[in-house]
């Protein structure tokens, strides 16, 4: 926390007695949010939007942004806002919640931590970040609104013994693997049924401009007019390419308010197998109307969570999102021996696979009736990776059948090798 004059503190819990406490919303839980692979929505989306609220119910007071703060200031774009502990912290605007970390104790080192805290994953690249919160009342990943609470006002992580009440707040856009500050827009909040915005509405175009302890305040959401929105970009087709290292991205304008996208934004990240986690993404834009976009440079044989948005005047659409893996499927398997080795009974061997850019994970074997009377059999069974060969037992006698094997990576199930043989 930056230390602000005094005088000025003062003042500041006095203009919030005087004004006395609003009613802060109550917002309900909202389910975990889950998408599925390839995803296009013809109608529009309100999962994402951008950042663009007062985050606190109730009487505030304003503290150190960038660089208004005499002496120690925060010296990036990041804003301190004094309240009441317990009052409630709602999202900027709509997104996937998540939980920062948990620490409820107090910094004796002389410098501040981010306490307890959560994010909001805004789509498109955009995160809005709450810390030195009192309570977290979301479960991580939980799909929140502007009307969705997310935490209490607090004083975790702040220096001991941290007996002031304030939010740290900031919003990060993130280029590459790069998270860049943001500037801290105008934040829309209700006078009842009036829609103001601060700073404007204490006479300053910018939140950097602002004077430490002047009082804001805010009931809700319910004043702040919806956007227009568009739908989700249309024939999303995500494909691998040859070179087992880069990924085509092509799609075509939404069905709903196309003309209200100005640019797209591309993320991937890579499956960590060995810790069993997705990593960090990363973010890349193109503008409006372009229809494809080409990630390079990627792995051969990893995994990768790729997605895409268009982003409107209101924040990210609906996104897209499918996972890919840097290979071909194997190649068909080369079999080396097949015959009979009992009554009703057919054995094959094969030889090694091409695996082409991925791990082998296992075979497939299939057996399918090519002679006789009556419903003609066809089945298959994986089996590990260290089997070369596998028995077919229990067939119709004098029966002709074609025996089958395929690889399996990451890619999925690959080429069929395929012989034929017949039953006594």
């Amino acid at each position: 926390m930056i230390r602000i004059p005094m005088a000025a503190f003062l003042a500041a819990i006095l203009a919030l007695v005087a004004a006395g406490s609003f009613a802060g919303a109550q917002a309900a839980s909202e389910s975990v949010a889950s998408q599925s692979g390839g995803v296009t929505a013809a109608a529009t989306d309100d999962t994402y939007s951008d950042p663009t609220y007062f985050p606190i119910r109730g009487n505030t007071t304003t503290g150190c942004v960038k660089s208004n703060c005499p002496g120690p200031h925060h010296g990036v774009w990041a804003i301190d806002i004094y309240g009441n502990f317990g009052d409630g912290i709602y999202p900027m605007g709509n997104g996937i919640a998540h939980v920062g970390g948990i620490d409820n104790t107090c910094s004796t080192l002389g410098g501040d931590r981010h306490g307890t805290w959560v994010y909001v994953d805004h789509g498109g690249g955009l995160v809005s970040r709450y810390h030195h919160l009192r309570k977290i009342t979301i479960s991580d990943g939980q799909k929140v609104t502007t009307s969705t609470q997310i935490g209490e006002m607090g004083s975790t992580g702040d220096t001991c013994p941290a007996k002031v009440a304030y939010l740290h707040l900031d919003i990060l856009k993130v280029e590459g693997d790069q998270e860049i500050r943001q500037e801290l827009p105008q934040m829309s909040a209700c006078h009842q049924d009036r829609l103001v915005r601060y700073p404007e509405a204490l006479g300053y175009k910018g939140w950097d401009d602002v004077a430490v302890g002047l009082p804001m305040s805010n009931t809700g959401d319910q004043c702040v007019p919806q956007a227009s929105r568009a739908s989700a970009p249309a024939n999303v087709s995500m494909q691998v390419q040859k070179s087992l290292q880069d990924i085509l991205i092509s799609w075509s304008s939404p069905p709903v308010g196309a003309s209200l996208v100005h640019k797209y934004a591309i993320s991937y990240n890579k499956w960590k197998s060995g810790k069993g986690i997705w990593g960090q993404d990363q973010y890349f834009y193109t503008p409006a109307p372009a229809s494809s976009y080409q990630l390079t440079g990627l792995k051969r044989g990893s995994k990768y969570k790729v997605k895409l948005w268009g982003v409107d005047g209101g924040g990210a659409t609906l996104a897209a999102t499918q996972e890919l893996v840097m290979a071909e499927v194997p190649a068909p398997p080369r079999i080396i021996k097949a015959g009979k080795t009992g009554t009703r009974t057919l054995s094959f061997r094969w030889a090694g696979v091409d695996k082409r850019g991925s791990k082998l994970k296992g075979y497939s074997v299939g057996v399918k009736q090519l002679s006789g009377k009556g419903k003609r059999l066809e089945k298959w069974k994986d089996i590990p990776l260290s089997k070369r060969g596998y028995t077919w037992k229990k067939l119709k006698s004098r029966t002709r059948y074609a025996l089958m094997v395929r690889g399996i990576n990451g890619a999925g199930y690959g080429e069929i090798g395929t012989v034929t043989s017949r039953t006594d």
